[in-house]
């Protein structure tokens, strides 16, 4: 049996959501939880997150916006994409929470 617990957390594009989760992250890391955060590739999480010696991994991620934009026919791409990326990830970490 591990002795450390895996926490997965996510969130990113803004700081929005990264910011109370590295505050759970910090007070967590006390009770010595072991973290990997999945984050966008150009958000701004990445520099917060490897600035609290968090491992880092990146996925593609789409937008679904509700006017017109020529992205609109690549993104539902990009969120599959993420989708899978995802999945592996989730598979080689293994989690005890997300």
């Amino acid at each position: 049996m591990r002795n450390r617990k895996k926490i997965l957390l996510a969130g990113g594009g803004t700081a929005g959501s990264v910011t109370p989760l590295l505050a759970v992250a910090d007070e967590l890391r006390k009770q010595n939880y072991e973290f990997l955060w999945i984050g966008t590739r150009g958000g701004i999480e990445r520099g917060m997150v490897e600035g609290e010696n968090i491992k880092f991994k990146t996925i593609y991620c789409g937008k679904l916006r509700r006017y017109f934009s020529w992205m609109n026919f690549i993104d539902p791409f990009k969120i599959i994409l993420g989708f899978v990326q995802a999945f592996f990830i989730l598979r080689k970490f293994k989690p005890d929470a997300v």
